[in-house]
């Protein structure tokens, strides 16, 4: 993040992204990141939160709606971790520091391997219930594990939300955005920001 900085990168979040691509009048900066957090791991505010503070960036948290304060059941963790996601008081910190708040459906699943009605409880009910957790407008929406069809892309559309995000294998519109996972050595860091200047969002 300290690179970023020096780098002259600026954070933005996906409304603003939103209204730019929409073209309301938005001036984003020279050079503009957005930083996601899937999950809401209590490690955003722990962690995460402080160092970005430090440099005046924000970032976006996409929570799993149904699991506010409980431990991560997925991704290899066991019940008995000490990891736990967000509860409804810290997400709300968060949203006074500046972050914006997405949907990361309500469980946590694989969204093509369950029936339509399924899907559509999971996109929709978790936009509904996160919105009246915040007080406001849930307008992104991210893909558990990047997983997502057409029919998906139109069911996210379909529930209200103004931007998808995916992972690697994002389709480059709206309703998919690409992303990329940071990891590991600081030249892979530059490799992966390289990666991403070439990324488009039509």
């Amino acid at each position: 993040m300290n690179l970023l900085a020096r780098l002259g990168y600026r954070t933005i979040t996906p409304r603003e992204l939103i209204l730019y691509k929409r073209g309301d009048g938005v001036e984003l900066p020279a050079r503009p990141v957005l930083l996601t957090f899937d999950d809401g791991s209590q490690t955003v505010v722990s962690a995460a939160l402080p160092i970005l503070k430090s440099l005046g960036f924000v970032a976006t948290v996409f929570m799993v709606v149904d699991r506010f304060g409980q431990p991560l059941l997925w991704d290899r963790e066991r019940a008995s971790s000490a990891h736990r996601l967000l509860t409804e008081d810290e997400l709300k910190g968060l949203i006074k520091d500046g972050w914006d708040v997405g949907s990361h459906t309500l469980t946590h699943p694989r969204l093509s391997g369950l029936p339509p009605p399924d899907q559509w409880r999971e996109i929709a009910e978790s936009k509904r219930r996160l919105e009246n957790v915040i007080g406001g407008e849930v307008t992104s929406f991210a893909y558990p594990y990047g997983d997502y069809n057409e029919a998906l892309k139109n069911m996210v559309n379909q529930a209200g939300y103004q931007i998808g995000f995916a992972t690697e294998s994002g389709a480059g519109d709206l309703m998919a955005v690409p992303r990329r996972t940071i990891r590991g050595h600081v030249l892979r860091f530059f490799w992966r920001l390289h990666q991403a200047l070439r990324m488009s969002v039509a």
